[in-house]
């Protein structure tokens, strides 16, 4: 059996191991502590820097939409046209997203925006561009900014900015109904519509001018799922071409 003396040193050995662990403990919470604080500040400093890069960002976004603006009403402006896709586009690649795809080149949309009479065919192509800036994502169904769109309600809600009511109809894909109220065409103008077969519905772009001889030309709108708005050679589109069809402006 234990002396007394020895059930002491044990318990004096327990409590002093009990300490130490207790004492351990308490260092590592405490470095634990100031990692996390340490972190805490760092993605607190950090996300300050990217609020003021996204704040520049944006504002350069907006001085180039009001300068594209000031030209699609035929003023002239301070910077060249192509100058100012090329800068759209610039910003938009530090957002890891892009405004010309497949190898558009921004001086032959800037041309052929340049060169559209003053109305509302120049008018749709401009707000098309416009809200390309503000890369809305797909998405089926969507109609509103706010929402999102998909391709045949972006055409909708951009017409309605140039004079054009679309209506949808019940059961009916609305690229079907805008395909059905247009009348078909083979020889289009910047502002026109081209569609391609897609599921479900039909992909609708506005129809900018010729691109790439293997496609339908240039377009401007949703491509489909994953796809943001943007200016596109539809030489790269999969899809069956289903024609060109003139917009009444």
């Amino acid at each position: 059996m234990e002396s007394t003396t020895e059930k002491k040193d044990n318990s004096v050995k327990l409590s002093k191991l009990s300490f130490i662990a207790l004492l351990v403990f308490l260092v590592i919470l405490i470095i634990i502590l100031f990692f996390l604080l340490y972190k805490w500040q760092e993605t607190k400093t950090a996300n300050a820097t990217l609020n003021e890069q996204v704040t520049k960002l944006q504002e350069e976004k907006v001085s180039l939409e009001q300068q594209l603006l000031v030209l699609s009403k035929g003023s002239g402006g301070e910077v060249e046209l192509a100058s100012m896709f090329t800068q759209m586009d610039q910003i938009l690649e530090k957002e890891e997203t892009s405004l010309l795809h497949n190898g558009v080149d921004a001086q032959v949309v800037a041309d052929i925006i340049a060169g559209m009479p003053a109305g509302n065919a120049k008018t749709a192509v401009t707000t098309a561009s416009l809200l390309a800036l503000r890369k809305f994502r797909f998405r089926l169904g969507g109609h509103s900014p706010a929402y999102g769109f998909d391709s045949p309600e972006f055409i909708k809600y951009v017409l309605g900015f140039a004079g054009q009511d679309i209506q949808d109809e019940k059961n009916r894909f609305l690229s079907e109904v805008i395909m059905e109220k247009l009348e078909k065409t083979d020889s289009p103008k910047p502002g026109d519509l081209m569609f391609f077969e897609g599921s479900p519905g039909n992909i609708g772009l506005f129809y900018l001018g010729s691109g790439n001889s293997a496609g339908a030309g240039l377009g401007i709108g949703f491509l489909g799922q994953n796809y943001p708005c943007g200016i596109y050679d539809t030489s790269q589109i999969e899809s069956n071409f289903l024609g060109y069809y003139r917009v009444s402006y």
